[in-house]
């Protein structure tokens, strides 16, 4: 003999495992069905040994070493409790000094305890992610923005990035986290383990809006570059160019609505040829190499649309840019000499918006990260594109030929920038590294 469930309306014929249940000899089964709960951050990364309470029916702990923990409810529970609440599950999460994601950046986090209603059909399991963040990096904000990131001390960047992260404009990767040593979540109990100050970060390739994508290899044609380029994390950066890659994006949103930034390199760390860490600018993730961008407006790179352009005929003695000859090639002359911006006016083929996007970046270049000296501050009026500067480009003033026939060009001239505009913080080779420094 068994006994029947109670009249249900059921979305699916799925149930959990069988419990036995009843009295003396007639056994009795009841299915139950589960429901899993995950426990993580704001960016997916997992919170471990947090304590689960559904509905005051049962208290668990995830574990030290896990972030889930599954119950496995009875139908007569689901009957009594869940189904006189609108098939409705009330699930909290509590761990000290963690608090449900903020809403909104203006919305505070209160830590210990978040909690949320599922709605949770009987018959169907039932998988639900509670996020969760560390109460203290609700503490900092980015009051930096007049400051260009050249000039911004260690703990400047670093503090801004923390702000930008707790606010979800960037992911910082690993994710921030604190030492507590204390029940509030105050600046003397509770203090940055990761990142500190000095330490390089690692971001997700998701900036705001904006998705920085890396492509090897331009085609030809506009048309297949998203084919070509691919999202991946961003590493080893210093935290000045880390604020810069978010202004970065910020500008190019605002200006163009672009949803993609597409370069050849960011990312610090690697070897050189001999097997030797690389500890330029770019080793030191200092840099950055632009090559275009693709948004609402359309796509533009640097390669289609300004290094493969004419550039104006220099044995030409007009002077005004609107009437000077343009040459049959898209290369300049070898060696050092002031240049022009060879889209402006645009030439035959070209594109105003490329113009345009190109002159915001070298814009942006100058004013945030080195122009004409690796100091934090620039003396002098800002280098343009055709003159000097540490801004590289398919029109510099600098030249660096091939030595031979047949190899590649130098990496220091316009000839190696044909495809990509070049910006750094500091000098282009190795800076002195800040001292990590504990927290105060």
């Amino acid at each position: 003999m068994a006994n029947g469930d109670k009249p249900v309306t059921r979305k699916s014929g799925l149930a959990g495992n069988p419990t036995p249940t009843g009295t003396g000899s007639i056994g009795v089964s009841i299915r139950g069905t589960s429901l899993t709960v995950l426990v993580q951050t704001a960016n997916g990364g997992a919170i471990n040994n947090v304590e689960i309470e559904v509905w005051g029916l049962r208290k668990f702990s995830t574990g030290a070493n896990s972030n889930k923990i599954t119950f496995n409810i009875l139908d007569s529970e689901y009957d009594s409790i869940v189904a006189t609440h609108n098939n409705q599950v009330s699930i909290k999460a509590r761990k000290p000094h963690f608090g449900p994601v903020p809403a909104s950046p203006s919305t505070p986090v209160a830590p210990g305890e978040a909690a949320e209603m599922v709605d949770f059909t009987k018959g169907t399991p039932l998988s639900v992610t509670m996020r969760l963040q560390d109460a203290a990096i609700g503490r900092y904000t980015d009051t930096y923005d007049s400051i260009p990131c050249r000039a911004l001390e260690p703990r400047q960047a670093r503090d801004a990035l923390l702000c930008l992260h707790s606010q979800g404009k960037i992911q910082l990767t690993p994710e921030p986290t604190f030492n507590h040593t204390g029940s509030d979540c105050n600046a003397a109990n509770c203090k940055v383990a990761h990142p500190l100050v000095g330490e390089l970060v690692g971001m997700k390739s998701k900036v705001g809006d904006v998705n920085y994508l890396y492509i090897g290899v331009i085609p030809q044609s506009n048309d297949g570059v998203a084919a070509n380029a691919s999202p991946g994390d961003l590493l080893q950066l210093d935290v000045r160019n880390g604020v810069g890659l978010w202004r970065l994006a910020q500008l190019l949103q605002n200006n163009y609505n672009a949803s993609s930034i597409y370069h050849s390199g960011i990312s610090g760390g690697g070897v050189k040829k001999d097997g030797t860490p690389r500890v330029d600018c770019h080793g030191q993730g200092r840099a950055i190499d632009f090559d275009g961008a693709a948004g609402n407006s359309g796509t533009v790179t640097v390669q289609n649309d300004w290094g493969r352009m004419p550039v104006f005929d220099l044995t030409d003695p007009e002077t005004d840019p609107a009437k000077k000859k343009r040459s049959k090639t898209s290369t300049w002359p070898y060696g050092a000499r002031p240049l022009m911006y060879r889209l402006d006016p645009v030439p035959p083929g070209g594109r105003d918006l490329a113009r345009k996007v190109f002159q915001d970046v070298y814009n942006f270049a100058v004013a945030q990260y080195s122009d004409t000296s690796s100091g934090k501050t620039q003396s002098g009026t800002p280098s343009t594109i055709g003159g000097g500067g540490f801004t590289m480009n398919a029109d510099h003033y600098s030249s660096d030929p091939p030595k031979n026939p047949g190899d590649m060009p130098g990496p220091n001239g316009r000839e190696a920038h044909n495809g990509h505009m070049h910006m750094q913080i500091g000098g282009t080779y190795t800076d002195p590294v800040p001292p990590i420094e504990p927290e105060p």
